[in-house]
Formats: C-alpha cells, structure tokens, sequence
C-alpha cells in the first residue's frame, strides 16, 4: 500500500480507498489491513491524518513520493524484471480500488461527495498508467489492464463533466474511448474519419442513424469476439467486481430491502447474498456476465462521451456536435442489440442512452440535422409518456439497479425532460388551439414534478430540477411562479454553481 503513494496526489487522499486495495478475497478483513497501513504511516512520519470514519484522508509530503519513487527505480536496476511488473502490479491494484469505491451513481450528496475525494487521485494514477502503457507495449494484450483503465478514465471523466469542470473531463472521456479501440482492436483513426466523413455529408438525423447502426454492429461482433476469447478472464473479472463493490446509498437500501437484512459486509455483498439475489432474479447469473460486463462497460464508455454535446461552447462546431451525437446513436444501437440478446436483465445503460442521449439531443439538436420540428417533438413527448409508465427492473454490472414505476429519481428526470420538451413545442405551435394544450400538458407535469421536489431535496438534481419548472414557468409567462422558483435557486447557488445548471439543462 504505501508503495502505492507514489501514485497518488499528496494531499487529501482518501483512506476509504485503501479499504479496496489489494485483496480479491471476500474473506480478507480490509479495516485490519488499512488500519496496519495507518500504523506504519505514523511510525514512519510519512504523513498526517484528519477526519473521522469513512472521511478520514491522509496528506503526505513530495519528500516521502520522492523516496518512494527512488526506491523503486532503485529495486528495478537491481532486479530488473520483476521491479518492472511491480509498476504494473500495483497500478492495476490501485485502479480495481478507484473502480470499487467510485461510481456514476451522483444521486446522492454523500456518495458524490466521496467521488469528488477521490477523482484527482484516480486521475494521477490514470496519468501513471497512461504513461506506463506508452511504455509497455505487452498491456495492449492485458485485459485487467484494459477493462480497468477504460472504466477508471471513464469514471472521471464522467465526475469532472458532472462537477462542470469540462476541458479535464473531455481529455478523460476521449482515453477511455481510445483504449476501447485498442481492447476492440479496431482501427480508431479509420473508424473516427469514416464518422467525420458522414457526418459532414447526411442531412438528417435518419441518414445519420442508419449509418451509426452499421458502424453500431461492426463493434457488436468486435465486442462479442473479445468476450468468448476471454470468457473465464472476464467472469472473474465480474465476479470480483460485483462482490467488491462499494454500493451507492440507494443501492444498499434497496438490496437489504430485497434480501430481508442488513448487507454482511455493509457496503459490499458476500456470496450467500448474491447467490440470493441470482435466485430471486435480482443479480445476473456469472456466466452470463461473460460477455455482459464487457458490453455494458464499452455502452456506458461511448454514451459517456456522447453526452459532451451538452457542453459545447456556443456557438456550437456543428461536425463535433454531429460527431457527438452519432456516438449516442452508435450506443443506443448498442443497447438495442444487448437487449435483445438479455432481455430478462436490461442493463440501465440502455434506457439512459435513450432518455438523457437521442432523445435529449432531439430537444437540443445541437447538431443541426432538422430535428425542431412538431413531429419530432411530439414522438419524444410520447416516448417519455410511455417511459414514465413502464414497470421494469435495471441492471448495472450485473446487480438490480432501478425499478424505474417506484423510483421517484427516476420519474422526476423523465419529467424534467417531458417539461423541457413542452417548452420548444410552444415554439412551434401553429395555433392557439394547438398552444393551449402544449401549456395544459406541460402544467401537468410541473404540478407532477412539484410534488416530488421535497423528497429529492437532499439529492443533486434538485437545483436541475428546480430550474426547469421556473423555466417552463417562464416560458408560459408565469412570471411569479416563475420569479419565485428561480430567486429559490439563485439564493442558493454561486455563479459557477448556476452555470453548471444551465448546462444541464442544456
């Protein structure tokens, strides 16, 4: 472990981390083994601890990484070959942790807290790992390697992109896409000219989805190759994933709830209660896991990617947009064919590639492919009625994520975006008849969204959620809903905060 600073930025570092490190073994007692980490810290003075419990972190000094990094390029001249996969060795170790005790799921302040401690410390391991795969040309050929970088760079970038702080959340978005090409082994410069090629040439955004269909299915087969070449590999890989993870506020509330009792291990499941789960047609059998893992990891990484439209700088680069955009319509062809192929176990990746993908980039058009038109908008107003009605259980990695009837998150987002869909109808309504009811609808669904607002109120999309019913009030010209809603939320936000909201909206 205390290699692994070296790794690490000095200061602030979570010592929740060193809970995930090392180990593969469930039996292994973690609070002993970071407890024995802290001990040595303090007998050696290699740094200072403050906080308490899962907020503890730990600040070092450059003068111990130093001689950290001293010794360890010392043991490399000395025994050469075994001190150069040591690099790798504990890379690896240290990048399984980031993927253990970080998440997407920024629900919850709490769990978007414990993130945000952690990304500039996954980040300065992502740059060491990038800088050691220059170096080594062999971990093109490592899986563990691969899968975790892919999901750690992901993983980050997804976190900076979330916290607003968008030019270092699109170098990470733009690795974690380029080592899938690697893992994929598929020519990343052919595949991303042909994707620029059409995407200057299609005038619609059907052209454009035929064409990400085509280039969809040629990642399929790529994907389900690689998965039955390494299909033990990868059920081991998913196995410890999903017995190590450390689970999300909501998700250890609903699995106690599933299987009738506190988790054992607190955070994480043990192998009585995933095989529970599995029974209770709660968790993916592992071997179906084989070829899942691998499909929602790459699904998440190029939806991930996709979603950087939202942020660019206006005025927008249309090509970029279009790029964006068809990485979104690559994902959800993706998730249609990964769907049909598991239909009993509906990764959530699938329905967020729609709901906060496609079809938020038809309210957006960003890309500029004819998109605002009443027709348009009146089959995503139906999609998301329909969405909001649907009873079906997600997936994340294998483990029951959402029953999207009775979770309430869940519903409040669909909303949000039946609301912004509402507000550009107006825009196109061709009379007062047709006027009248886009405003009666949209009411609804703010009355609707208004109720739920108390019990999302220590959530993160709160504020998100505020600032679409003020701007639908808006729109409609409600201009004291409108006003009392928005003073709300400016009170509460800095300008930086208020940017980043905006943002999301868009």
């Amino acid at each position: 472990m205390i290699l692994s600073l070296q790794y690490l930025e000095i200061e602030e570092i979570p010592l929740l981390l060193f809970d995930f490190f090392g180990s593969d073994s469930p039996e292994t007692n973690y609070a002993i083994e970071t407890n024995n980490f802290i001990q040595a810290l303090r007998k050696f003075s290699f740094g200072k601890i403050e906080g308490k419990d899962d907020d503890r972190v730990l600040s070092t000094h450059y003068a111990v990484v130093s001689a950290l990094k001293i010794f360890s390029e010392q043991q490399k001249e000395v025994l050469n070959t075994k001190f150069q996969t040591q690099d790798r060795i504990l890379l690896k170790q240290l990048l399984r942790a980031f993927m253990h005790v970080m998440d997407k799921d920024n629900r919850s302040k709490t769990d978007f807290r414990r993130n945000k401690m952690m990304v500039q410390h996954a980040r300065s391991a992502l740059i060491h790992a990038d800088e050691l795969f220059k170096k080594d040309q062999t971990l093109r050929q490592d899986l563990e390697f691969l899968v975790s970088v892919i999901y750690v760079h992901d993983l980050v970038g997804y976190t900076y992109n979330f916290d607003g702080i968008l030019n270092v959340a699109a170098h990470h978005s733009d690795m974690a896409k380029s080592y899938c090409f690697v893992l994929l082994n598929v020519d990343q410069e052919a595949f991303e000219n042909d994707l620029k090629d059409e995407c200057g040439r299609v005038e619609s955004i059907d052209m454009l989805d035929r064409f990400c269909q085509e280039k969809a299915k040629h990642l399929f087969d790529k994907m389900k190759c690689m998965a039955s070449e390494n299909a033990v590999k990868l059920e081991n890989f998913a196995k410890c994933y999903i017995l190590e993870k450390n689970r999300a506020e909501d998700d250890i509330s609903a699995l106690s709830k599933i299987l009738e009792n506190d988790l054992k291990r607190e955070t994480r499941l043990n192998e009585r209660e995933l095989e529970t789960l599995c029974h209770k047609g709660y968790a993916v059998p592992l071997k179906d896991m084989t070829h899942l893992f691998l499909y929602e990891l790459l699904l998440s990484t190029f939806y991930t990617h996709g979603r950087r439209i939202f942020y660019l700088i206006t005025p927008v680069d249309v090509i970029k947009a279009r790029i964006f955009c068809s990485y979104f319509h690559i994902s959800y062809h993706l998730a249609q064919t990964i769907t049909n192929k598991f239909q009993q176990w509906e990764c959530l990746y699938a329905m967020l590639t729609e709901r906060s993908g496609t079809l938020q980039q038809c309210i957006d058009d960003h890309s500029n492919l004819k998109q605002h038109k009443m027709i348009a908008f009146q089959k995503v107003a139906s999609r998301c009625e329909a969405m909001l009605q649907e009873d079906r259980r997600y997936f994340m990695f294998g483990i029951f994520k959402t029953d999207t009837r009775t979770d309430d998150h869940c519903q409040a987002i669909w909303l949000k975006q039946l609301i912004r869909c509402y507000k550009h109808m107006l825009k196109f309504a061709q009379n007062e008849t047709e006027k009248k009811e886009v405003i009666t609808k949209g009411k609804e669904c703010v009355a609707r969204l208004q109720q739920s607002l108390p019990s999302m109120e220590d959530r993160t999309c709160f504020q998100g959620l505020q600032f679409s019913v003020g701007e639908f009030c808006e729109c409609i010209e409600d201009y004291d809903e409108a006003a009392k809603t928005l003073e709300i939320l400016c009170s509460n936000l800095t300008d930086h905060e208020l940017i980043k909201e905006k943002a999301k909206q868009t």
